[in-house]
């Protein structure tokens, strides 16, 4: 054993020293370092025994029955929010060859509330659970059953409690206990050692009154966990047998290693044979060849080999785990990811959500480097079992050691028959395997924190990917697969991955990074689904993200970005905006009139009117923040897009608010110092003021106007082109008032033909200079008495058509227009890893096997090339071939035996 940790720990470290830094080291795509296995021949020599218990759960059939001491009990009502995910107190509890597949999937979805903290570390929990779990009622699978009575049962149980002693006789009511508490006052009681049973029976008492639940009951659990005790067990410390269903206890045997530079992980190619295919394997500190194993919870036998077995002295054992004890504890949080979540965000959230995801992340880095710190201390390998007792089994359960659950000589049998270790021996000035992996971790998290600090709210293609590389590396390295199932596929593709072939962890054979943005697809962030799950607050980020890659860019770049966020931001939505119809010659829609785009970039740049949900706003912080001008960078971009058609925004709403809104229909020609709108444009921008002269003169009632202010007058573009260039402004203003009540009669909406008289008086301009001009016809308007009005020329529009449908194109999705105040947080609860099982890579040290033809093949047996550079082609040509490859040395050997017989 020695040997080959002498030569796993050579490959490493030298790798390790030849790096200029630990991020050339981690970046490196050229490092490999094969990893061998072997067995422990002088096992007792070598490593020693340290047993202990890491766990117990006591199901209580009475509360009475508990023996250990508390001093405080909770009164209050639960509230929702103060519901746990029970599922991880009893899933090695039950025994699930009981369980039928429907009752275990709603026993990973079961709530409880911690009741009472005992004495000794215990705490008692109430948990709810299906009365069968065999046959389970449809109604517990639903969403929110098991919440939503969880809480009814247990409040229930405590309402019954309060009744229970406000109700009791003047005898009772002088225990000690209830003189000190006020029983009307639902806060906590002090209970006193004297009082405890009578407490824990008016409880018992309290849960037989409630009204009985058609699926389900409310059991109580004391357990602990991760105390690493090792005095014996005596369950009548813990309960009165009599009161107890079920105790399971977690025992352990510790191995350790006698030399103290020595390392130990569990192998994969060792445990492959020691465990079916059903267990599920983890990648141990991101070395393909290390792992940690447990069985599957589920409804079989533990799927484990006969040498296995033998370990265990006791036949109820349900649940194996072999795995080593280095700094893997998780971070309790309903956020994923949130360094990288703070920079892709780009501070859109509200301000409350970003203020508890900026909490997670500065806790988050705080976890991580504490792990990483604590990842240079020693490891020790473990192996834990999990044995079940109940009914007249309980009564063995006096005295008993944690050794006497193992037997030392089967144990030690395996280490000599199976290449269950991968060893790490320092020598001399070498850093120790826990060191390099110590560093490498604490490298990862001071990167994030410095991403985390300089990018927060500014987004930007790599510095959100490599923050969210970072994060995978750490999940891998830590706890052997990312927390998220989603992620399983980034993790691949960005190089942290130990078990895809082609991801750089896994062809060094030791944690790496890849290229950080190895996933990414175009331009687009990582999965938002981490973050939000509202439709609305995705588009929002994807439209910020999107200008975030350009705001170090110069204004022609950066302003068409500005431009088109705006636009999705009006459109709302991100997709199927047409750039080349705000372009062309032709208006999309309804033309309003025309704007200046310096005024134009003025108001956009300016005004206050664009809250959220548009994302506009934030934009311009940004590209403020980078120190540029926003109306330089917008007429940049409205330039450099050439858009000509723009929505007519309004500003202010019907309620007279600064919010900016856009009815999908109605835009207005920009036009640049430099040319002159078009006269369509001068003709809808003076359809108002035609309008409401028109109105002043009394000429037509306002609602007869009211489609002619919305859809324009046809005849104003054709009559203004005629009206010749001299002529003065009142005199063309009134011109225009006359053709439009001439349009408005041809159109059979009423006109006073008095006032019109009156306007005709007033008009310097006579029909006959109209009708010379081609702006009035020879024709006579009917019905038109005590005067003569002509008609509107023949070939000038005066037909009012109907209003355009809106086309689906122009369609807003169904989205809302207000975003929730608080984004609620996407973590899954009860998501299980899904597990890629791959192969040992590398054939065990001591293991004897006929060199076959193609392995033979696989030597490169150019002198000229070393033996280090032939090893690595051969190893991954082995790989490809789904072969164990050979040791180094065993190569070393083989390739100058063929290159001396050639």
């Amino acid at each position: 054993m020695e040997d080959v940790g002498v030569e796993n720990m050579k490959g490493l470290a030298d790798a390790f020293a030849t790096s200029q830094s630990v991020e050339d080291f981690l970046l490196d795509p050229n490092i490999f370092i094969p990893l061998q296995a072997t067995t422990v021949e002088e096992s007792t020599k070598l490593v020693w025994s340290r047993f202990d218990y890491d766990g117990v759960v006591v199901e209580l059939k009475n509360l009475k029955g508990l023996h250990i001491p508390f001093s405080r009990l909770n009164m209050a009502p639960f509230k929702m929010h103060q519901l746990k995910n029970s599922w991880h107190t009893i899933k090695k509890h039950f025994d699930l060859s009981k369980v039928s597949v429907e009752g275990l999937k709603v026993l990973r979805k079961v709530r409880g509330f911690d009741f009472a903290y005992l004495d000794r570390g215990f705490k008692l929990e109430a948990i709810v659970i299906p009365k069968s779990l065999v046959l389970v009622d449809r109604v517990c699978t639903m969403t929110d059953y098991l919440p939503r009575h969880t809480v009814d049962l247990v409040n229930g149980i405590l309402t019954k409690f309060v009744e229970l002693l406000k109700d009791l006789p003047l005898e009772e009511l002088t225990r000690p206990t209830l003189q000190k508490t006020i029983i009307h006052n639902k806060g906590s009681m002090n209970v006193l050692p004297q009082d405890q049973t009578f407490v824990l029976s008016k409880l018992d008492e309290a849960k037989r009154m409630l009204p009985e639940h058609p699926t389900l009951e409310v059991r109580f659990f004391v357990y602990k966990f991760g105390q690493k005790e090792r005095e014996p067990f005596e369950l009548l410390t813990v309960a009165d047998p009599d009161d107890v269903v079920r105790c399971s206890l977690h025992v352990a045997c510790n191995l350790i290693p006698m030399d103290p530079h020595t390392t130990l992980f569990w192998s994969r190619a060792g445990l492959e044979r020691m465990f079916g295919p059903r267990a599920r394997f983890f990648t141990c500190m991101s070395m393909h060849e290390c792992v940690n194993v447990q069985t599957e919870l589920d409804q079989h036998p533990p799927d484990i080999l006969r040498p296995l077995a033998e370990i265990a002295t006791k036949p109820n054992v349900t649940f194996w785990q072999f795995y080593v004890d280095s700094p893997h504890t998780h971070y309790m949080s309903t956020f994923r990811h949130p360094i990288s979540g703070l920079i892709v965000t780009g501070g859109l959230g509200h301000p409350n959500y970003v203020q508890a995801v900026a909490t997670r992340a500065e806790d988050y880095y705080i976890h991580m480097m504490d792990l990483a710190r604590k990842a240079a201390g020693n490891y020790n390998l473990r192996i834990e079992i999990v044995e079940g007792k109940e009914g007249k089994e309980l009564a063995d359960l006096d005295l008993v050691f944690p050794c006497e659950f193992f037997d030392w000589k089967a144990l030690h049998k395996c280490l000599r028959d199976f290449p269950l270790v991968v060893p790490f021996k320092r020598e001399h000035e070498q850093p120790s395997v826990n060191e390099i992996l110590s560093r490498c971790l604490k490298y990862m998290a001071d990167q994030l924190r410095q991403l985390g600090e300089k990018h927060t709210g500014k987004g930007g293609f790599l510095p959100v990917w490599k923050a969210f590389q970072l994060e995978l590396a750490l999940e891998e390295a830590l706890y052997g697969h990312p927390l998220s199932n989603m992620d399983r596929q980034y993790s691949a593709a960005l190089g942290t991955s130990s078990l895809h072939e082609f991801s750089a962890t896994n062809m060094r054979g030791f944690m790496g990074l890849g290229a950080a943005t190895g996933a990414a697809i175009d331009d687009r962030p990582p999965p938002l689904a981490h973050w939000t799950r509202d439709t609305l607050q995705m588009k929002r980020i994807e439209r910020l993200f999107a200008l975030t890659l350009t705001l170090e860019c110069e204004p022609s770049v950066l302003g068409p970005e500005l431009v088109k966020l705006l636009l999705k931001d009006l459109f709302r939505r991100n997709d199927g905006i047409f750039i080349s119809e705000l372009q062309g010659e032709k208006c999309p829609e309804n033309l309003k009139g025309h704007i200046n785009l310096a005024s134009l970039t003025e108001n956009l740049a300016t005004r206050d009117s664009f809250p959220t949900p548009f994302t506009f706003a934030r934009a311009r912080k940004l590209v403020e923040g980078e120190g540029k001008n926003v109306q330089e960078c917008l007429r940049a971009g409205f330039l450099e897009l050439k858009i000509r058609w723009f929505p007519d925004i309004k500003y202010r709403d019907i309620k007279g608010t600064r919010r900016a809104s856009w009815n999908l229909m109605d835009y207005v020609e920009i036009h640049n110092d430099d040319r002159e709108p078009s006269i369509e444009s001068q003709a809808m921008a003076i359809v108002g003021d035609v309008a409401m002269e028109m109105e002043r003169r009394g000429l037509c009632y306002a609602r007869t106007l009211e489609r002619y202010r919305e859809h324009g007058m046809p005849w104003l573009p054709q009559v203004m082109k005629r009206i010749p260039g001299k002529t003065e402004k009142h005199t063309r203003n009134k011109v225009l008032v006359l053709v439009s009540s001439v349009g408005l009669i041809m159109n059979k909406d009423f006109v006073s033909y008095e006032k019109l008289k009156d306007l005709l008086l007033e008009l310097k301009m006579t029909q006959a200079e109209l009708q010379k001009y081609r702006i009035l016809s020879t024709s006579v308007c009917e019905k038109v008495f005590g005067f003569t009005l002509y008609k509107l020329h023949y070939d000038i529009l005066y037909r009012m058509g109907n209003p355009k449908p809106h086309t689906e194109k122009k369609l807003p999705p169904d989205l809302p227009l207000e975003m929730e105040e608080e984004d609620a947080p996407v973590l899954e609860e009860d998501e299980e890893p899904d597990l890629l099982q791959t192969r040992a890579v590398y054939m065990p040290a001591q293991t004897s096997r006929h060199w076959t033809q193609q392995e033979e093949g696989f030597i490169n047996l150019d002198p000229t090339i070393s033996t280090g550079v032939a090893y690595k082609e051969y190893v991954g040509q082995c790989k490809a071939a789904r072969l164990p490859a050979r040791s180094y040395k065993g190569f070393g050997r083989k390739r100058r035996d063929l290159l001396r017989n050639e």
